[in-house]
């Protein structure tokens, strides 16, 4: 054994924040070969041979101490910042010293060095550096599977209890909730339609529940061990819910609607709610809500309702807890007067960045302004980046993470969450049925938006030995940039062809039903979802200077041309077709390189050909709508051939994308719980069936201009 080598690990005592990064520090270690010894500091002497001191500043004595004995300058350092400095002398074979600004900043240094250690496999990897975060807050957004008011807030539809057994399982949540702390994600917002029958006991209400004594213990055991968990990685945890619910057995117990009822009863139990999970839950940092999705239109008596209950359960908890309060049915002067001027704790305003489509442009767009310009202003917005656009691709790309974050920066804004309104990150939506990836399938896209908030200037190449160590050095990089290049092509399509809600617009299958952003959609509730060559046409941009295709037709047909800086349909069709060539061309790559490809980069390389299919699909249907268009404003029929040539691509394409996703999704994995599905049937959600709508985009360019008495 004396030829194994060995290092103490020297840590701050009573942090399970530290702790945490030590045995991530540990593992590192081990499989590179070392045996670790952990110590307390004042379990030792000295500190000689190869050792590693971590503790934070703010808590730990003996670190200053040691810093100054050893002449080393103590670090700047924000709230969750950290240092690494690294020593050699006579005395010590090397001296690597973590310093955090609090137990956060020496959790997340611990946690750099054990990556470092991992990716270079070699301690002398480890050097000075010095990082602070860039946003405050960095947030996920979570819907609780909760029978009843699970994935939606409208009595659970999609709720079964085989399919969301996982939630339960505490295996899932440690690794989950590691995943977010190695991510510096430092916020959990725990969303639902109304949990308080799962997670209190009211003895004012004792009708509320379905559950006995002893479920309902066995229920808040399990969210206390999911807070107390977060808070041992540096992560707050919140409770928020939509307005006006109230659960399945209190309505039934006195009569009154389940959603949407407004009664003396219903504030005083949702007061009561509220103090109840103050109560019962030390852990956590903060409550949420809304003015209300089921209340009236009258948005101060709204706003009123809330303080008369939520704030109202608060102040009298004696627990200055933050709130949460979502933008959604709020005005800004009536927050600041009746919710935020006299609160107790931080307020912050929950605003959709891009409405529901964070994967449109990294600028935000569709909010109030007054949010920001309202003076006074004592709360701070927490950009809700609303991930409606991708559900069932991975997808990673560092260049529109760090512009949207540098973004999120400003001196009325705490940082973001991210999330969808329904599928949570833990519902795995895999190929056939294997299920074994669970989050980890979207691993990349969930550890970009948290390391790049934390530090948005994390270069490129540590992205590539990422990839590398995940997929092997010879394919690594190939793999890696063909995810970037994949990853554009939604961005960009959702950025032309812009819709606000979720129900309007799902990019990966083409549909949306819904027509709540003043398209020209005809929406007649149980029509099609598709969007067909003629809503391709009539729709907006996201980007002032993107232009419509009427407008870019108009445009040429009158003066010749547009202006400089502008971005016309043909320019998003040739992004698109440059993004999906060079996926394929990567793809490529990597199937004649890899020496073996196992399931998980079997599942990756089947993703980026379905991306690149459906931008060329996109792209080709894009073309097929200009030159469509320039033949309605022309009566020009090579447009139309044209027209029809592109289409007729696009179906290629089409089929290409319906070839190997049947290969790799099956059917019942692909519904997700959206806005859309209340209007559209789970099998819907696949694309073969939806070969018939992109048939019908070229029967539309084969029959516009001909007489009707001539259409058979």
């Amino acid at each position: 054994m004396s030829g194994i080598p060995e290092l103490k690990i020297v840590k701050q005592e009573g942090s399970p924040l530290i702790d945490f990064a030590v045995s991530e520090i540990k593992c590192a270690l081990s499989k590179i070969g070392f045996t670790v010894s952990i110590f307390s500091f004042s379990e030792i002497d000295e500190t000689g041979g190869l050792s590693i001191l971590i503790g934070s500043l703010s808590e730990a004595p003996w670190l200053k101490e040691f810093l100054v004995k050893h002449e080393i300058e103590p670090p700047d350092l924000k709230p969750e910042g950290f240092a690494i400095r690294t020593k050699k002398t006579d005395d010590y074979t090397k001296l690597i010293i973590v310093i955090g600004s609090d137990q956060k900043g020496a959790m997340y240094g611990g946690l750099d060095i054990a990556e470092v250690i991992s990716l270079e496999g070699n301690i002398d990897a480890v050097m000075h550096k010095e990082e602070n975060p860039f946003l405050e807050m960095r947030g996920v957004k979570f819907n609780m599977l909760l029978k009843g008011y699970g994935l939606r807030g409208e009595g659970g539809k999609y709720w079964d209890e085989e399919s969301s057994a996982w939630f339960f399982n505490l295996l899932y949540w440690n690794k989950y909730l590691d995943f977010l702390a190695r991510s510096r994600y430092n916020t959990l917002t725990l969303w639902c339609g109304h949990p308080y029958h799962y997670m209190v006991k009211l003895e004012k209400y004792p009708e509320a529940t379905a559950f006995s004594e002893k479920e309902l213990d066995s229920n808040i055991q399990f969210f206390r061990t999911i807070m107390a968990m977060a808070k041992d990685r540096g992560i707050d945890t919140y409770v928020v819910t939509w307005n006006i619910h109230v659960s399945p057995e209190l309505a039934k117990a006195n009569n009154i609607p389940q959603d949407g009822y407004d009664s003396l009863l219903v504030k005083d139990y949702m007061k009561e709610c509220v103090k109840a999970l103050l109560k019962t839950y030390p852990d956590l940092k903060g409550v949420g809500t809304c003015a209300g999705e089921r209340m009236t239109k009258d948005l101060r008596y709204n706003a009123q309702w809330v303080k008369d209950t939520y704030i109202a359960a608060i102040r009298e908890s004696d627990r200055n807890v933050s709130l949460l309060f979502r933008a959604w049915y709020a005005d800004p002067e009536i927050t600041q007067e009746v919710i935020a001027s006299d609160y107790p704790a931080p307020v912050y305003i929950s605003q959709k960045y891009n409405g529901e489509h964070m994967y449109s442009s990294t600028t935000p767009h569709d909010y109030k302004e007054k949010w920001i310009t309202q003076k006074p202003r004592s709360y701070k917005l927490f950009w809700h980046l609303r991930n409606d656009d991708l559900y069932i691709f991975r997808w990673g790309d560092p260049q529109f993470v760090r512009e949207t974050i540098k973004n999120c920066k400003a001196d009325y804004s705490v940082g973001y969450f991210q999330g969808s309104e329904d599928i949570v990150l833990g519902l795995d939506l895999q190929h056939s049925e294997i299920k074994e990836h669970l989050f980890e399938k979207h691993w990349f896209r969930e550890m970009l938006w948290g390391r790049l908030g934390y530090n948005p200037a994390i270069p490129e190449e540590f992205w590539v030995k990422m990839f590398k160590k995940r997929f092997g050095s010879e394919v690594g990089e190939d793999v890696y940039r063909a995810l970037v290049s994949a990853s554009k092509i939604i961005p960009t399509t959702t950025c032309f062809h812009w819709n606000y809600m979720d129900g309007d617009w799902y990019p990966e299958f083409c549909l949306g039903g819904w027509n709540t952003g003043g398209n020209y959609r005809e929406y007649k509730g149980e029509g099609s979802k598709f969007h067909s060559i003629l809503e391709w046409i009539f729709n907006h941009t996201l980007e002032e200077k993107w232009l419509t295709i009427p407008d870019y037709v108009n445009r040429v047909v009158s003066v010749g041309e547009v202006s400089e800086g502008e971005i016309a349909p043909i320019d998003v069709a040739d992004k698109l077709y440059k993004y999906s060539e060079e996926t394929l061309g990567l793809v490529c790559n990597v199937k004649k390189k890899a020496a073996s490809i196992n399931v998980e980069l079997e599942c990756t390389l089947l993703d980026l050909e379905a991306l690149a299919y459906l931008g060329h699909y996109y792209a080709e249907k894009t073309r097929g709508a200009t030159e469509l268009m320039f033949f309605l404003r022309t009566g020009d029929k090579a447009h139309q051939a044209k027209s029809i040539e592109h289409l007729s691509k696009a179906l290629e394409w089409w089929d290409k994308l319906m070839d190997v996703t049947s290969s790799h999704y099956a059917t019942s994995h692909l519904l997700h719980a959206s806005w859309m599905g209340a209007h559209t049937k789970p099998e819907d959600f696949h694309w073969y069936r939806h070969r018939k709508d992109v048939l019908r985009d070229i029967e539309v360019a084969k029959q516009l201009g001909i007489a009707p008495h001539r259409i058979h």
